[in-house]
């Protein structure tokens, strides 16, 4: 998953950390692999933006190092590290960052912190910690377990971990905006909703919530009397994203499987005028994940023929995206 900022995105792939700004065609390689000493795999992989900096993870073979970027001078610093042998040798995934600290997750270890001021490293949440889409905000870290179902918030200070509004229903497909302050995701808290689990699926509708007033939005109300699916939102706090099954095909499979491969639709609200666009992009998958940064929205396309997943500018108003309004 692609990292981002209201100014710049960032990916990874085969040969490094690649980023750019947000609507510039130009991109630089900012963090190239490096061989690894032992002959094992190398890579960069789990970036995180925030400001000027960047955080990611420099795998070398059997061992992983979690860094800190300076992006304008490309100075580099070493967070943690470890090496891979014996019982304890574990993983890193989920990293995150805000100005004052780099977290990231550690298989088996749990979630960890250092402070970018002095240096302390602490280990916040002690034993499994599930997070399939982290992101670090103003005081801590928020947390979707798509596994789970559930979306929590870590106090960067306190370390007390608690839940984010959770209405009784799966809490799945969350992103954060750019600017770190609304987090959006699918809920199944709404009939017919709380019968969903992982792998079944009914309904669902987009909630966003403000993290600076912790207040929650609804943000779609089809359920219950006429139930659509919807994966992957995205937004920036002036508009949402999503996708939805496009028209001629069932809109509310209860397969999990059936849903995200069927997904097709994008799907733009405005949040303040309430107009609702889409468009069959006719690519299931066709965004993953996605950010949203005024009138672009980033995310993945594969390109036939090569089975790689490329990260994408869609330009909304392009005169060459054919909308349907409401």
């Amino acid at each position: 998953m692609h990292a981002y900022t209201e100014t710049a995105v960032a990916d990874y792939g085969d040969v490094g950390l690649f980023y750019a700004p947000v609507g510039s065609s130009v991109t630089s390689l900012i963090v190239p692999v490096e061989p690894a000493p032992d002959g094992g795999a190398a890579d960069v992989a789990e970036p995180a933006l925030a400001g000027d900096f960047a955080a990611y993870v420099v795998g070398r073979g059997l061992t992983d190092r979690i860094e800190v970027m300076r992006v304008s001078t490309g100075e580099r610093k070493p967070a943690y590290e470890y090496s891979y042998g014996g019982p304890t040798s574990t993983g890193t995934f989920a990293v995150a960052l805000n100005s004052a600290y780099v977290f990231w997750v550690r298989d088996g270890v749990g979630l960890m912190s250092r402070s970018l001021a002095d240096g302390t490293i602490r280990t916040l949440v002690n034993g499994v910690f599930e997070c399939t889409n982290m992101a670090a905000a103003t005081g801590g870290v928020v947390c979707c377990d798509d596994n789970r179902g559930v979306v929590t918030w870590t106090d960067q200070e306190t370390a007390s971990v608690t839940p984010i509004d959770f209405g009784g229903g799966l809490q799945v497909d969350a992103s954060i905006s750019s600017d770190r302050r609304w987090y959006i995701w699918v809920d199944y808290r709404d009939p017919p909703g709380p019968a969903s689990d992982l792998d079944n699926r009914f309904g669902g509708e987009i909630y966003m919530r403000d993290l600076q007033m912790a207040v929650t939005t609804r943000l779609t109300t089809d359920s219950p009397t006429a139930p659509r699916a919807k994966i992957t939102p995205a937004t920036d706090g002036t508009i949402a994203v999503w996708n939805e099954i496009p028209a001629g095909l069932d809109p509310n499979p209860t397969s999990a499987t059936a849903v995200y491969d069927s997904a097709t639709m994008l799907v733009v609200l405005d949040l303040a005028t309430r107009k609702k666009c889409h468009v069959d992009l006719g690519i299931a998958h066709t965004i993953n994940r996605f950010s949203v940064h005024g009138r672009h929205v980033y995310g993945y396309f594969g390109a036939a023929g090569d089975n790689k997943m490329h990260l994408v500018d869609l330009n909304i108003d392009d005169p060459g995206m054919t909308w349907t309004c409401q």
